[in-house]
């Protein structure tokens, strides 16, 4: 039992100690540039958030109806979390 339990720590040890690199180098290399899909994304938080119909006010829109929510709800994570 105390092996087992000490593998499981030492799994979740390791999966933190590459997830938050990880993590930190994405969010780094997010700040260097951004396509058509990141500007298509903000827009679609926008129109969302805004209670505009994506496919009415956009040509942008090849991706799920979903979608549009989720680019809104992170964008509405990120002004709480980061005041933006």
């Amino acid at each position: 039992y105390h092996a087992a339990a000490r593998r499981m720590r030492l799994g979740i040890a390791l999966f933190a100690l590459l997830a938050v690199p990880s993590t930190i180098a994405k969010v780094m290399l997010s700040g260097l540039g951004h396509n058509f899909d990141l500007e298509s994304w903000a827009l679609f938080s926008d129109l969302v958030r805004d209670g505009k119909n994506v496919y009415a006010e956009t040509y942008r829109n090849p991706y799920g109806p979903i979608w549009a929510y989720i680019c809104a709800g992170a964008a509405y994570v990120q002004a709480r979390v980061f005041d933006a």
